[in-house]
């Protein structure tokens, strides 16, 4: 349960209103805060899964947005009581 709203937050610090065209340097900004924040919740004691870290990933590139990735945690972990 803790590594999941670990992803969540993680989520909501890349998310922005206008998540459209991402350029280089937003693209290196992103995957650092990816990096930082995935280390964070090391330091704190939980795993991000890597499902989640590989949708990270794909958020900081652009190729998804928050709302996929957090659509795709919930189908696949559907049976997890947190999202019921």
């Amino acid at each position: 349960m803790a590594c999941w709203s670990a992803f969540y937050g993680i989520v909501y610090r890349l998310n922005s209103a206008r998540y459209t065209q991402v350029i280089d340097s937003e693209i290196l900004k992103n995957q650092r805060a990816v990096e930082h924040a995935i280390a964070q919740q090391r330091l704190e004691g939980l795993a991000v899964p890597p499902e989640a870290a590989r949708d990270l990933q794909r958020i900081a590139l652009g190729e998804i947005t928050p709302a996929e990735a957090l659509l795709a945690a919930h189908a696949r972990f559907a049976h997890d009581q947190v999202f019921q």
